[in-house]
């Protein structure tokens, strides 16, 4: 038998689109394990962009806006993870370097910021 990561590279080799739900059976879940399967995949250099809930597509068959508007949410997702938990964190941090790069990251999350009000 398959493993499950086997088969889902099959299932995205045959039809570039996998429902997350799948593989799921009456005992198991398995959506968060193919989402992680995915996420491994794309250090590979196999993306996907998610178009609806549990659907994830290649993205040769991703439009310009589903591939926006996914981008987009990523940004959104560094950037709340940055104010909510490093930047706090980044208060007890002594090491010079690490200050420094912190105040590189705040430009640049305000550049975000300010295109995402701007360009979208």
């Amino acid at each position: 038998m398959n493993t499950l990561k086997e088969r889902v590279i099959e299932e995205l080799a045959l039809y570039k689109r996998i429902n997350t739900r799948m593989f799921d059976d009456k005992y198991n879940n398995r959506a968060r394990q193919v989402r992680d399967i995915l996420s491994k995949l794309r250090k590979e250099g196999y993306h996907t962009i998610p178009v609806v809930k549990n659907i994830y597509v290649h993205h040769s068959l991703a439009t310009q806006e589903q591939i926006k508007l996914y981008h987009k949410s990523q940004l959104k997702h560094l950037q709340t993870q940055y104010f909510n938990t490093v930047k706090p964190i980044g208060k007890l941090v002594t090491d010079n370097k690490l200050k420094n790069l912190m105040g590189t990251l705040d430009e640049l999350f305000k550049e975000i910021a300010w295109n995402n009000s701007t360009s979208f």
